[in-house]
């Protein structure tokens, strides 16, 4: 990672013996045996060999071990192909000699790293870097150090390919930074995406700044605000990332122009469409609501310290899904279905009211009302609007749910005929 000028002298002789070497055709057959030992059969750096996560002299004394037989394991062959022909042999070994003298540079990506204060840019004093690779199913240390802004800090060496990707993880923060109860964990994410250079920059937002934008989440069907169905990323117009995982809360921009995405969990819940049938609706009951297709998100300017629009994204029920109700009406006095009771399904009876469905039992038995995509407290009432005369019995009964996801309620009315007035 560092400079390696210091071992020069050591490694000029060590690659110009090596060079020297009539190496013979069998060593690169060795690769066979360290593939069936290696646990991971994927580059994590070009030129760690011994697998250690740096890249220095130790690396080049490994792999000379290897091809003169001395040795039969290598740490990482892959890291050892440098020149990724999907073989090790003394050609590798003549790269890495190169790339550790600073005669050529590193095969794979560079990374830049630069860790600012949020709102006025600054670079930040001393702060503990992590840095991870992800390929397949496999996450894997790449290395650590610590940042200041004078030391041009930067990683060789890094696969670029689409199956990588890195995560920065910051620790030891100077006093006054990272200590807010939820901002921000301090960690992103990023690809090379066909690019060989990579400048990342790591925003942190100071505890003592003001907090003067919030992003709100709004569940319709729920009627609440919630934190969890996923984070938002917010950049500025050129992509550079501000907040990689910002959640319901809230933050802090300097004024500029950005834009907010979401990225969900998995919940059964879904960004609303205008167009769909849960969008129309609630714009039925709620006449003064805007809903735009947010699932690209949205654009919007901080000026003067203020957003120039309500940051929400709003969420409904996934599409084609929906919750019902099975509602029996019983003749206690004969186990079987009592026709004449006249019901009213009623959405939402605490707010707006509004009655969905109303109808008369007959002697077919259950009735099924579908498409329900209210929850939460109270979110359907099963309303008894009148018993056939002669009868008694029966009673309002109401309904919720956590999550519209074809969830089942039952209502089973009993009903007991009138009979004499009995002196018990």
């Amino acid at each position: 990672m560092k400079n390696l000028n210091c071992i020069k002298a050591m490694l000029t002789a060590v690659i110009s013996g090596a060079a020297l070497l009539a190496m013979p055709t069998t060593m690169a057959s060795a690769e066979t045996d360290v593939t069936e030992k290696d646990s991971v059969d994927f580059a994590t750096r070009f030129g760690d060999v011994n697998f250690d996560t740096d890249v220095n002299v130790s690396d080049a004394v490994q792999m000379r071990r290897f091809l003169l037989g001395s040795s039969a394991e290598m740490g990482n062959w892959k890291n050892a192909d440098m020149d990724a022909d999907e073989d090790v042999d003394v050609f590798d070994y003549i790269l890495l000699g190169k790339q550790l003298t600073g005669k050529t540079p590193a095969n794979g990506g560079t990374l830049r790293l630069k860790v600012v204060d949020m709102m006025s840019g600054e670079p930040l004093e001393s702060v503990d870097v992590e840095l991870f690779g992800f390929c397949d199913d496999y996450c894997y240390d790449v290395g650590r150090w610590n940042y200041t802004p004078e030391d041009d800090t930067y990683f060789t060496g890094l696969p670029t390919d689409g199956r990588y990707t890195y995560m920065v993880n910051l620790d030891n923060l100077p006093l006054g930074y990272g200590n807010g109860w939820r901002n921000w964990d301090q960690q992103l994410f990023f690809n090379y995406d066909g690019v060989a250079d990579k400048e990342v920059t790591v925003r942190v937002l100071s505890d003592k700044s003001k907090r003067n934008i919030n992003m709100d989440m709004y569940n319709w069907s729920l009627g609440l605000h919630q934190t969890y169905y996923g984070t938002v990323c917010i950049t500025d117009k050129d992509g550079e990332i501000y907040y990689p995982q910002l959640r319901n809360e809230e933050f802090a921009l300097p004024d500029g122009e950005y834009h907010a995405e979401f990225k969900g969990f998995d919940y059964p819940v879904a960004l609303i469409d205008p167009e769909s049938d849960f969008g129309k609706h609630m714009k039925e009951v709620y006449p003064d609501v805007e809903f735009t297709d947010k699932s690209k998100g949205f654009d919007f300017t901080v000026k003067d310290g203020k957003a120039d629009r309500k940051l929400s994204f709003d969420f409904g029920p996934l599409p084609g899904k929906s919750n019902y109700i099975n509602v029996n009406c019983i003749d206690i006095s004969t186990g079987k279905p009592l026709p004449g009771v006249e019901l009213s399904v009623i959405e939402c009876p605490d707010t707006y009211a509004k009655t969905i469905r109303t109808w008369t039992s007959d002697e077919t038995g259950a009735v099924k009302i579908d498409g329900l995509t209210m929850t939460g407290s109270n979110a359907y009432k099963l309303q008894l609007d009148k018993v056939p005369e002669g009868y008694t019995g029966g009673f309002d009964e109401y309904y919720h749910w956590g999550y519209v996801y074809e969830y089942e309620g039952t209502a089973n009315l009993y009903f007991s005929p009138v009979t004499e007035e009995k002196n018990v």
